[in-house]
């Protein structure tokens, strides 16, 4: 179940801006998150009750460091 919620959150999250989850419309999102992963628990007798996201991590790689490298 942790690498489709995982797959899933990054699904949602890649639709939206970030200032989107920084404000009221986070709720809507993690509903969505919710909604898209019981069709998936479904599958395996289980249903997930709520979504929230802890902690974020800005992704490594060659995009991230283009950006660091042009700031610095």
């Amino acid at each position: 179940m942790q690498t489709i919620l995982r797959s899933e959150v990054r699904n949602e999250l890649g639709k939206q801006p970030f200032a989107a989850l920084l404000s009221p419309e986070r709720q809507g999102i993690m509903d969505d998150v919710r909604t898209a992963l019981n069709i998936q628990a479904a599958k395996f007798g289980a249903q997930i009750l709520d979504v929230r996201i802890k902690k974020t991590d800005l992704p490594d790689g060659t995009p991230l460091e283009s950006a660091f490298e042009s700031m610095r």
